[in-house]
């Protein structure tokens, strides 16, 4: 992303209009713009790295599952087979089709399976966050 910095220190973005001194430039200017102009102008452009991606907030049911490690969708398959809020608890999550990784009825769920022993609250702030276990590493 090009950030644009007037003379007096004001940066714009390509598309808007602006005024240096007793010259108008119109919205867009600033996208066809020669280099030449933009030195005459004053104008420096510096390149800024883009905003980080939105965190995820809706997975699908399938998307949720791969949020836990295979020994953690194992460990609370077997613990659900004896405790029936956690069968509720993915039995729901399995058929909601989405989740919303902030709806209470999923955080309530999460934090069930850390009081339960069968994740870490490490690894419940990284599934709420919607971010996939760590992929194995290879062993030579």
């Amino acid at each position: 992303m090009e950030v644009y910095t007037l003379p007096d220190g004001t940066t714009v973005s390509a598309f808007d209009q602006f005024q240096i001194g007793d010259q108008k430039y119109p919205p867009g200017w600033l996208l066809h713009a020669p280099a030449a102009d933009l030195a005459a102008a004053g104008i420096t452009v510096t390149t800024a790295n883009d905003p980080p991606p939105a965190p995820v907030t809706v997975v699908s049911s399938l998307d949720f599952r791969a949020l836990f490690m295979d020994s953690e969708r194992t460990a609370i398959t077997q613990a659900a087979e004896s405790n029936a809020a956690l069968r509720i608890f993915i039995d729901d999550a399995a058929s909601a089709g989405s989740l919303h990784l902030a709806d209470p009825r999923v955080t309530t769920g999460v934090a069930s399976l850390v009081a339960a022993g069968l994740i870490t609250q490490d690894r419940a702030d990284q599934i709420l966050a919607g971010v996939p276990p760590a992929a194995p590493s290879s062993q030579p």
